[in-house]
């Protein structure tokens, strides 16, 4: 029964079982094209395939990001990127990125803004299936 609750709850919001419920909008993953761009698209490739940099889509990045919280990524972006100036990137900055790159991976967009890195601390990443 209890299943049964959560499940109509999950499907009531908009949410399959085995998705992650939205995190950001498209204004903000949108607003993120052109700083992804400039800031990573050189190491990371402009469709997130990877180059110099680590790839942040597909196999390679889901070994090294899934079950991992989505605030894990944001801290290491925030803290070590872009590579010519790390920690350069502001948290707003950062912020819009992780909205380019979880929509870029297949993650919904919804709503309600991602304002906060708080908002990512329990939000586990799994890849969209």
């Amino acid at each position: 029964m209890r299943i049964l609750i959560l499940a109509a709850f999950a499907l009531s919001a908009g949410v399959l079982p085995g998705q992650q419920p939205p995190l950001f909008t498209a204004a903000q993953a949108n607003a993120a094209t052109a700083l992804y761009q400039e800031q990573c698209g050189d190491c990371h490739s402009m469709n997130l395939t990877g180059g110099t940099g680590p790839a942040l889509t597909g196999d390679a990045f889901w070994a090294s990001w899934s079950g991992k919280t989505a605030r894990n990524l944001y801290s290491r972006i925030l803290t070590s990127m872009p590579q010519g100036n790390p920690g350069g990137l502001t948290e707003k900055e950062v912020l819009y990125l992780m909205a380019y790159i979880l929509r870029g991976n297949g993650y919904a967009t919804g709503d309600i803004p991602l304002l906060s890195a708080s908002q990512l601390n329990k939000v586990l990443l799994e890849r969209p299936r």
